[in-house]
C-alpha cells in the first residue's frame, strides 16, 4: 500500500506540472502566433503598395496613350 501511496504522489505530481505548463505553452504559442500574424500584415502591405504604384504607373502610361489617340482622332476629323 506504500508503494501505490508513493506512486500515487508521482503520477499526481506529474499531472499537476504537465497542467502548470499549459499556460506556457498558450502564451508561447499565442506569441508565434502573433508574430506571423504581424509579418503577414507586413508583407500584405508591402504587396498592396507595390501594386499600387504599378496600377498608377499603368493609368499613367495609358492615360499619355489615349490623349494621343485623341489628338489623333481629331486631327483626322478635321481632314
Amino acid at each position: 500500500e506504500r508503494e501505490q501511496l508513493i506512486q500515487q504522489a508521482l503520477q499526481e505530481a506529474h499531472q499537476l506540472e504537465q497542467h502548470a505548463k499549459i499556460p506556457e505553452l498558450q502564451a508561447s504559442f499565442l506569441k508565434k502566433a502573433e508574430t506571423r500574424a504581424t509579418q503577414t500584415i507586413a508583407e500584405l502591405n508591402k504587396r498592396y503598395e507595390e501594386r499600387k504604384i504599378r496600377l498608377r504607373q499603368l493609368a499613367e502610361d495609358n492615360q499619355q496613350k489615349a490623349l494621343e489617340a485623341a489628338v489623333h482622332l481629331l486631327m483626322q476629323v478635321g481632314k
